[in-house]
């Protein structure tokens, strides 16, 4: 508490009753409290009395006191009489509104006052200011602040607020309900403009924010959703949530695909870059088709075989892709990995990870006896014939309109050659005197060295002549229009198509006449042809 403004006012009167002397001094002060700051809950005022031989005798005494709005004259705004206010060794105290209430209204309609205090039935003594205190202050600037002209503004008879006993509760506009401003119903659906919001955050029907666990149903069609698994923003189509499409960054991007063929191409395998893509949204992604169906995907490793493991470069399986038209495929941001195992993507695949299937292939050992080590396929040691060494698919697996594609290495040195080959054969090639002329594909001859191109009985092109001896390239032969066509990547060469024999559906892979030189496959895999490759480009 603090004292503020303490008066010595000295005045001789007549003691009106036994405890006074004939002389009265006091003493008086004006205490403040500032815990009245928040809220006014009186004022503390303290005296001393005392006459001319010191402080008055101990005793229960009449205080009057006032508040005036002049030093003198004035008019009295308030007063009370404390009926028995204790003096012990002169001092005394007493609070303001004890018995009179003191209304807020002196302190708004008064900038000053003015304390008056009479003791029993002496004269009022000298009248002493009452100085501010902040929480007056404060009410000083309120009293202002009110005063200001509004115009435009929201008074009491534009704004309501509602509620009922299931807990919802609306800020209505002079419309009612109806055009509420701001509406909370018992789910905890806020809605602006909205008097039934559908959704947990709904303006006007025309933005709606549902919650992460909302289900799409017609009602609440068109509106926005966060799926914390996926970590996709999503839409309801009214059916369904959707993934937001477009290049809606950190989360998706298009893919444009042209078909050029003049017919449509389905199952196509396209390769893609997707080193921007992992760079920008990461390796866990998801690839959809236009319409929203996922499609499978693989991604390919440094040896050009194709899983899970994430790389900058994907194998896509394309749906349908009419004729001379282009569609837009979506890579979508996922919570986890979307790449299949090659065998989803391709239309066959054998990577040489287990020991030989002897269900999908059949063992050529005329000349060695290849064998699974290490994830290849191994040609083994030479033995004294002069035929065909490898494997043959069991079943038919070619056709028109696709590639046959192979990967390989071929030792640097050894006793004679090594003749590999990847080729289409017929289902006896393993039985049939003149090997090469009954197969339909690549074919080398290592001392030459020469490629050809087989496409018949006693019907070859040679296209190169390329070195392979101590090199690791792929092969491809593409059967397309009856025709077929040998390529090598170890010079980007290929030969020219050439009109091929029928019924040469297998696959075969290994040597024609293995002379000791070792060769070994990562893989073979098939896939789809058009006589106008497929291309793509980023949105």
């Amino acid at each position: 508490m603090t004292l503020l403004d303490i008066p010595r006012v000295i005045r001789k009167i007549d003691a009106m009753r036994p405890a006074a002397t004939t002389a009265l001094t006091v003493v008086l002060g004006v205490i403040l409290s500032t815990a009245s700051a928040l809220a006014y809950e009186g004022t503390p005022v303290q005296g001393l009395l005392q006459n001319g031989a010191g402080p008055v005798t101990d005793g229960l005494y009449t205080v009057k006191v006032g508040l005036w709005t002049e030093e003198s004259a004035g008019s009295l705004v308030w007063t009370e009489i404390h009926p028995a206010v204790p003096v012990g060794d002169g001092l005394f105290s007493l609070q303001l509104g004890s018995f009179t209430e003191l209304p807020a209204t002196v302190w708004r309609d008064n900038d000053a006052l003015w304390v008056s205090v009479s003791v029993e039935q002496e004269p009022e003594l000298p009248r002493r200011p009452l100085s501010a205190v902040p929480w007056a202050e404060v009410a000083a600037f309120a009293r202002e602040a009110g005063a200001l002209a509004c115009t435009g503004c929201i008074g009491a008879s534009q704004l309501g607020i509602t509620a009922d006993e299931y807990g919802s509760f609306a800020l209505l506009t002079p419309s009612g309900l109806a055009g509420s401003a701001l509406v909370q119903d018992a789910s905890g659906f806020v809605g602006v403009n909205q008097g039934a919001p559908v959704v947990a955050l709904d303006v006007g029907g025309a933005i709606r924010v549902a919650s992460t666990s909302a289900p799409c149903t017609p009602t609440i069609e068109g509106a926005i959703q966060y799926d914390p698994a996926s970590k996709q923003l999503r839409f309801c189509n009214g059916v369904a949530w959707a993934a937001v499409g477009g290049s809606f960054e950190g989360l998706s991007r298009g893919f444009v695909v042209q078909n050029g063929n003049g017919s449509q191409v389905s199952g196509y395998q396209l390769r893609v870059d997707v080193t921007d893509f992992v760079l920008l949204y990461g390796s866990l992604f998801q690839v959809l088709a236009p319409g929203g169906t996922q499609v499978p995907y693989c991604f390919e490793q440094p040896n050009g075989e194709c899983g899970k493991a994430a790389s900058n470069a994907v194998w896509v399986k394309l749906p349908a892709i009419a004729a001379s038209s282009s569609a837009t495929f979506t890579f979508q941001k996922a919570a986890a990995n979307g790449a299949e195992a090659a065998p989803q993507v391709f239309d066959f695949y054998e990577d040489f990870g287990a020991a030989i299937d002897l269900v999908r292939w059949q063992i050529a050992t005329d000349t060695c006896t290849p064998t699974v080590s290490n994830g290849e396929l191994r040609s083994g040691s030479a033995n004294s014939n002069n035929g065909e060494c490898g494997l043959m698919s069991s079943s038919a697996l070619l056709s028109d309109s696709l590639t046959l594609e192979a990967r390989l290495s071929v030792a640097l040195s050894g006793p004679s050659d090594s003749d590999p080959i990847v080729a289409a054969v017929s289902s006896d090639y393993t039985t049939t005197a003149t090997h090469n002329n009954s197969a339909v594909g690549w074919v080398c001859d290592d001392e030459g060295p020469s490629h050809s191109v087989y496409y018949g009985v006693g019907q070859a092109s040679a296209f190169s002549t390329a070195n392979i001896r101590g090199a690791t390239f792929s092969v491809r032969v593409n059967l397309h229009a009856g025709q077929v066509q040998a390529c090598l990547s170890v010079d980007g060469s290929c030969s020219s198509f050439q009109s091929r024999g029928t019924g040469r559906d297998r696959i075969f892979v290994g040597s024609t006449a293995f002379g000791g030189i070792p060769w070994s496959y990562d893989w073979v895999r098939v896939r789809r042809y058009a006589s106008t490759a497929l291309t793509g480009a980023w949105q």
